[in-house]
């Protein structure tokens, strides 16, 4: 037998049941239009009272109720709802509206909430759309107020939230479109809404219009939540007070601000997970954030077209590995405090106006499996340091607007990186540029404003119509390339690496320089032009090829020649990797100092061509330091030199080279020398491999040199192709008496 309970447990257990909130009863309304005072609207015939579960419902027809209550605003939950081509409306203008849970649209289509004047509270869960095909609105104006613990706008069916006036505060989570075929919608205007947490498009579709007034979020804003789910905030004007924007964590979202003010405290993330997908579009006003990332682990996207967009620390664009990111400016400003476009994941900036400034690092590629890209056509962009290629893969194209780098540009920064610089238009102004063996630069057109530009082991290419100038002091010690354009070094040059000049290239330099390791190689009529001196202690004779390119000297004043070729007499043989040209040009006014770079004085500098302006005069204005210079004779526009030997003041002289069938040596390497090469029509012949001994079939008839009927008997003959004949020709010539004989057929036929 259990004991009696004591006197002191019984009050406890009547005092803990007379507290506990009681259901009471269902309350129904089954009236048509009128008041929630009125007890006979109900059934049973009563006012809802405390903690009665309320219902209220349209069947078939519309329906008004109006909300008064003055002795009992406290219920358990409230379900407001239609049924049928019914249609709810539900209207407060004053007292207050108390429940636990509150329900509008639970299986119907057509329920309405009115609020200009009263207040709303809900110690739970405050839901618009409910179910799978019902329809909820909540309107709140003038001088209303909502307050709820959670509110889900859409949770499984169609949920609109329209605020126009008055305070609306959520103490937990506000969701627009939480379950997956859910719809939300939020319309804000000239009203605050306040809650710590903000989600638009959490499993379903979210819409949230901001025309104006302001959302304040203690938390987050998430925006398109889940895998799935659709999200949109829409700014027009007004303010957006959060601590976090989530633009497509898992899913698909679009921020878009028309103008007002978007101010993020911590991070905005936009395509956060991989399946996510988020945009932002700016147009107008401010948008600002301690961080931000476009591209976390999904797909991100920013489209500036106006406005300010501010980053207080760096700013990723595709972030982590397998990570898109999109950033086109086209107006407004971007400022972030460093910007790293590509950082593990892919990165591209498309910028057609407006300004970017960088106030620290702008890095394309910033770790090993990063891929970065800016593509400048418009506007500007700065930053203190610049580097494409990190560890990572950098590109830069630059068809217009201004670069400008306070620091150093570097193109290949760390092992295994690459960099590559492509500037078509535009300014590039830069303090320094280093370009290492695992960068590339390419200038085609546009300019460049720099402090130095150094070359340290990569590949430079210089080419396009018109100018190409490089202001700033100017080094390579990789490879340079110029091809079809001018390229003008005005503060000179200093090269210990290769120089390769590829047809219809003129170099202009004030001094250049050439190093031990590095040379010159150039085609036939490129020009490389000095106002000042050339000097070179190149070894390099197996790679420099000049014997078909200008030297050109001019500026008046005094010039230095600094070249290392050995003196192998007056043969064709002394041009051949041995520091030759094809033509020295002295300019009018213009004087000479040969040295030789290699050391000891002395030394020869051979050329098809001596142009001396001022003509034989010149020759005294040449410090030849011992050196010989040979010329070709044979040439027209060495005519004034009269094929003869001149001398120069300190033991060098200007002498003829031998014509190459009188020069004893075996020009062309077929084993046979002057008078016994087929190729010599006699001693005073140029060459000793002309067109028709050669070896080669040069008129590609099929024939090679004697074979060739062009060249039989005549094997000094430079040319495979029939020689220029008079008249008719010999072809139509044999066919003239045929013809004869034709007419005169016909003429007796006549006859």
């Amino acid at each position: 037998m259990q004991p009696a309970p004591s006197r002191l447990a019984v009050t406890l257990a009547l005092a803990l049941l007379l507290a506990a909130p009681a259901r009471a009863v269902e309350v129904t309304w089954f009236a048509g239009d009128g008041s929630w005072n009125m007890a006979g609207n109900w059934f049973p015939f009563q006012v809802p009272a405390a903690n009665d579960t309320v219902w209220v419902k349209a069947n078939d027809v519309p329906l008004t109720v109006t909300y008064v209550n003055h002795t009992n605003p406290l219920h358990w939950e409230v379900f407001l709802d239609s049924h049928l081509a019914g249609t709810l409306s539900f209207v407060q203008h004053d007292h207050v509206l108390d429940s636990v849970k509150l329900n509008l649209g639970f299986t119907g289509v057509g329920a309405t909430y009115s609020n200009d004047g009263g207040h709303t509270s809900v110690a739970g869960d405050f839901v618009l759309g409910w179910w799978g095909g019902s329809k909820g609105r909540y309107n709140l104006s003038g001088t209303g107020s909502v307050w709820a613990n959670k509110e889900t706008i859409g949770f499984g069916g169609v949920g609109h939230f329209d605020h126009s006036g008055g305070t609306h505060t959520v103490n937990a989570n506000l969701t627009l479109g939480m379950l997956g075929g859910s719809w939300g919608r939020y319309d804000l205007a000239d009203a605050t809404v306040t809650t710590p947490y903000l989600g638009v498009g959490n499993g379903g579709v979210g819409r949230f219009n901001h025309f104006s007034g302001s959302t304040q979020v203690g938390g987050d804003i998430n925006i398109g939540t889940l895998g799935g789910a659709d999200g949109r905030y829409e700014l027009t004007t007004g303010t957006v007070d959060a601590n976090r924007l989530y633009v497509g964590p898992a899913g698909y979202a679009h921020y878009v601000q028309r103008d007002g003010t978007t101010k993020i405290t911590d991070t905005v993330v936009i395509g956060g997970l991989g399946s996510g997908n988020g945009t932002i579009t700016l147009d107008a006003g401010k948008l600002s954030s301690a961080a931000l990332y476009v591209g976390g682990f999904g797909t991100g996207r920013v489209f500036q077209s106006g406005g300010t967009h501010i980053s207080w620390t760096p700013m990723f664009v595709g972030q982590l590995g397998g990570s898109w990111g999109l950033y086109e400016l086209s107006g407004g400003t971007l400022a972030a405090h460093a910007a790293f476009i590509g950082s593990l994941g892919m990165g591209t900036v498309t910028q057609t106006g407006g300004a970017n400034n960088v106030t620290t690092e702008l890095n394309l590629g910033q770790w090993g499996s990063g891929r970065g890209y800016y593509n400048l056509s418009g506007g500007s962009l700065s930053s203190q340091i610049a580097y494409l290629g990190g560890f990572g893969r950098g590109f830069f194209t630059q068809t217009g607007g201004e670069n400008s780098v306070a620091g150093t540009l570097f193109l290949g920064y760390w092992p295994g990186s690459w960099g590559h610089y492509t500037l078509s238009g535009g300014e590039l102004s830069v303090g320094h540029v280093t370009l290492s063996d695992k960068g590339r630069f390419d200038y085609t057109g546009g300019a460049i404003t720099s402090g130095s530009f150094h070359n340290a082991g990569g590949t430079l290419v210089v080419s396009g119509a018109g100018t190409r100038p490089f202001p700033a002091a100017f080094t390579n010690d990789g490879t340079l390339t110029v091809s079809a354009t001018e390229a003008d070094f005005a503060q000179g040059a200093t090269n210990g690496g290769a120089y390769f000049s590829n047809g219809g290239a003129t170099s202009r330099f004030t001094n250049l320089s050439v190093g031990p390791h590095g040379f010159l190689n150039a085609a036939e009529g490129d020009r490389y032009v000095l106002t000042g001196d050339l000097t070179s202690t190149s070894h390099r004779t197996d790679w420099w090829n000049t014997s078909d390119a200008e030297l050109v000297f001019e500026g008046g004043g005094s010039h230095t020649l600094s070249v290392g070729g050995a003196d192998h007499g007056p043969t064709h043989a002394g041009t051949i990797g041995n520091f030759a040209w094809d033509r020295l040009s002295l300019g009018s006014g213009d004087s000479l100092v040969l040295q030789n770079g290699l050391g000891p004085a002395g030394g020869a500098l051979y050329l098809n061509v001596l142009d001396l302006a001022d003509g034989l005069a010149q020759l005294a204005g040449i410090d030849d330091g011992g050196f010989v210079i040979y010329y070709d004779p044979s040439l027209a526009a060495n005519a004034y030199l009269g094929g003869a030997t001149h001398a120069l003041a300190e033991g060098g002289a200007v002498v003829p080279l031998l014509p190459r069938c009188s020069d004893g040596v075996d020009n062309d390497g077929d084993g046979l020398v002057d008078a016994a090469d087929p190729g010599c029509k006699d001693g005073s012949w140029t060459w000793e491999d002309p067109a028709c001994d050669d070896g080669v079939d040069n008129d590609e008839d099929g024939l090679v040199d004697g074979d060739d009927p062009e060249c039989a008997g005549a094997p000094w003959r430079t040319s495979e192709e029939p020689a220029p004949s008079c008249g008719i020709g010999l072809g139509l010539a044999g066919w003239i008496p045929g013809l004869y004989a034709l007419r005169r057929r016909r003429d007796g036929r006549s006859a």
